[in-house]
């Protein structure tokens, strides 16, 4: 059981707060030769995804740039390989849907059963500031159809920002799925770090979501991730579960667990399409830092939590004692209120 990634770097503008690789404003041919170079690295990687294909994930950037006819052509090659996958997301900012009718006929030739829609916020002078727009409600429409047909939405968000109120009423008058709520950051060079917050502010926001959300229905099962029952991200899970997982693309990165290596693939799109079998970087990891990665990554999952075996017994008294930590079916579990310190706390742990 393994699970895929695929990087489609392809945007109409580079957002200041985004930290993945992507390439604006690029020619139908570069697009035509990267479909291309992505099935080729498929072919010579699919060995290290086994039998089964448990998830696959188009994301980037904005996958549709990348054409329907790429998108329908990478998808077929995949499918043909792996017949059942459990779960296809796919990223979409909003003014990229279009005709909502013809969108949903896209996800349907995809096998799509899963689309995440970038919305950010609905604060329209912030989605100036960040050059995004949002139609709220072609939004609604899109999950109610997209429901209809089977298919699960899940509403990326930013806080940190103005109007936390309105875009918290806004996702659960949407109701979907799934919801992420991610702080909005940008480095102090950049030209919006004053509308930043202070980690007070942060904080007070955190809790705030935590509670309209969990009041409304959806369990907060990741730190920044809250679904409605059985809805997680089955993808993203296996990220903080420290599965292995393979990813193809200019800039993806994957994760082989049994042999203890991460490869990224160079941030480059000529060099990736000249040639997308050698276009890597590998690290090996070590098992210090192995457990570091696990204790990280287990944290963040506030339902499951980790493995005792992996803590120092000591501190984690400690740490319980003080109410930073629960323990649940014999799991160590972050306390929803040590959230906001959570960074000291896997220090103190790993």
């Amino acid at each position: 059981m393994s699970i895929l990634y695929i990087h489609l770097p392809f945007c109409n503008n580079k957002c200041p707060y985004c930290d993945f690789f992507s390439v604006p404003r690029v020619s139908p041919d570069i697009k035509d030769r990267y479909t291309d170079s992505l099935i080729l690295e498929f072919e010579h990687r699919k060995a290290e995804l086994g039998d089964k294909l448990k998830t696959m994930y188009l994301g980037g950037g904005s996958p549709v740039l990348l054409g329907s006819n790429n998108l329908i052509k990478l998808s077929k090659h995949i499918k043909d390989n792996f017949k059942h996958i459990e779960e296809i997301t796919i990223e979409v900012n909003p003014e990229q849907i279009g005709d909502i009718n013809v969108f949903l006929e896209l996800m349907l030739n995809l096998g799509v059963n899963r689309v995440s829609i970038g919305v950010q916020t609905t604060n329209q002078s912030i989605l100036n500031l960040i050059k995004r727009q949002l139609d709220e409600q072609k939004i609604k429409e899109t999950i109610k159809l997209l429901r209809h047909n089977g298919i699960d939405t899940s509403i990326d968000m930013m806080f940190g920002i103005k109007d936390l109120d309105a875009d918290l009423d806004y996702v659960t008058e949407c109701r979907p799925e799934h919801i992420s709520f991610y702080m909005f950051t940008v480095a102090p060079v950049y030209e919006y770090f004053s509308i930043c917050p202070s980690e007070h502010v942060i904080d007070k926001m955190f809790n705030k979501i935590h509670k309209k959300l969990s009041a409304s229905g959806y369990i907060h099962y990741e730190v920044s991730n809250f679904c409605l029952p059985n809805k997680e991200s089955k993808h993203n899970s296996a990220y903080w579960e420290y599965l292995s997982y393979v990813g193809i693309g200019a800039g993806a990165h994957s994760f082989l667990e049994d042999k203890k290596i991460r490869r990224w693939n160079k941030s480059d799109i000529g060099a990736y399409i000249n040639d997308p079998t050698t276009c890597y970087e590998t690290e090996e990891l070590d098992g210090d830092k192995i457990k570091r990665e696990k204790i990280m990554l287990g944290l963040r999952l506030l339902q499951k939590g980790i493995g005792e075996e992996l803590l120092d017994a000591q501190m984690v008294q400690q740490l319980f004692d003080r109410g930073y930590l629960d323990r649940k079916n014999g799991k160590i579990l972050i306390n929803i209120k040590a959230v906001p310190i959570m960074d000291e706390i896997i220090l103190k742990l790993s």
